[in-house]
């Protein structure tokens, strides 16, 4: 009997359709193409690539949707395409090297009955298609084959907040004291040095970014402010500057995966083709910012490290604020940037 086989699963169930309150279907479908577009056609997306498509699949659960079954198919689908995703990544790094515990062939015969599960939601889903009519499944590849190649759209999709509600309390100093918190720690540096250890502070500034917590923190931000309540002053702002953290935790996403392949013995393209669609995605994240009010302050991304620069970088060299900034934000609190988030 194999070691690895199916197990009991617990995919997402949406939430019944409630008439009486606004339906979140615009949200959920643009989400929904913000997540899967960028894959359309190329191999399955793995490692930290795949976490916003797990997310969601948690996250999509309480939204109401009044095309209930096309929804609840997409949740079935992330929920079994980030399963098939996870079970291939291990299978990858099982082939890295060194005596292998597992099996390696019964890990990728468990990501494939998983990815064809997925494959079948996705065929089954009559209205799908109707919310991403140009997506092409995303191909799982077959053993000892490369990735797919393929020149990713990295350009974010519109993304709708929730209607302003004057009944419920506002969320602006919630998201603001968030998205302050990031800019403070990844991007404007205004952190106390003695905090800092090692070789974080001799990075390279994009690598900062793109490396450690701040893609992950960056993507909290942009789910949390999905469920928020923004008052009606800066509820358009806070539209133009979510989709900055959407694109700066998939550019950390392809960075990291681009530092993990430029190592594997077997790579042809030493993670190019990674470091390009992190490249793109990092240009988006430019663009999104430069639409917002917070260029005229000064704020702006500091240049991409280059290929050739982030390819002699050591391996493991990965400066994390989190462990370093631990004491910092539990005792003295992030201090404030210095900005005016909302430039009021």
């Amino acid at each position: 009997m194999p070691v690895y086989a199916i197990q009991i699963d617990t995919p997402p169930i949406l939430k019944a359709y409630v008439s009486s309150s606004p339906a979140d279907d615009t949200r959920f479908f643009e989400q929904v193409a913000n997540l899967l577009m960028p894959y359309s056609g190329g191999s399955i997306p793995t490692g930290i690539a795949i976490s916003p498509i797990q997310t969601f699949s948690l996250r999509g659960s309480s939204y109401n949707v009044k095309d209930w079954q096309t929804a609840q198919d997409f949740l079935l689908f992330f929920y079994y395409t980030g399963r098939a995703s996870d079970i291939y990544q291990q299978y990858l790094d099982v082939g890295q090297g060194g005596v292998a515990p597992i099996n390696r062939e019964e890990l990728y015969a468990l990501a494939q009955q998983y990815y064809l599960i997925a494959k079948e939601v996705y065929q089954r889903c009559q209205g799908c298609s109707t919310y991403i009519p140009d997506f092409a499944m995303f191909s799982l590849p077959q053993k000892g084959e490369q990735m797919v190649e393929k020149e990713i759209n990295t350009q974010t999709q519109p993304i709708s907040l929730k209607p302003s509600n004057p009944n419920k309390p506002y969320d602006d100093e919630q998201f603001g004291s968030l998205a302050d918190l990031w800019f403070s720690l990844y991007l404007l540096n205004e952190i106390e040095a003695g905090y800092v250890e090692g070789a974080a502070l001799g990075a390279d500034p994009s690598v900062r970014i793109l490396r450690g917590d701040g893609p992950e923190l960056a993507q909290q931000i942009y789910f949390a402010a999905l469920e928020m309540n923004f008052s009606p002053e800066i509820h358009a702002y806070v539209s133009e500057l979510v989709p900055f953290f959407h694109a700066i935790a998939q550019a950390g996403g392809e960075f990291t995966a681009f530092e993990s392949e430029k190592v594997l013995p077997t790579t042809m393209t030493k993670g190019k083709t990674e470091y390009q669609r992190s490249s793109g995605w990092y240009q988006e994240a430019q663009n999104a910012l430069k639409r917002t009010e917070l260029t005229k302050q000064g704020v702006t991304l500091p240049p991409l490290i280059s290929f050739e620069e982030a390819f002699a970088l050591p391996r493991g060299y990965n400066p994390t604020f989190a462990s370093a900034l631990t004491p910092f934000l539990l005792t003295d609190g992030a201090r404030g940037s210095g900005f005016n988030l909302f430039g009021g």
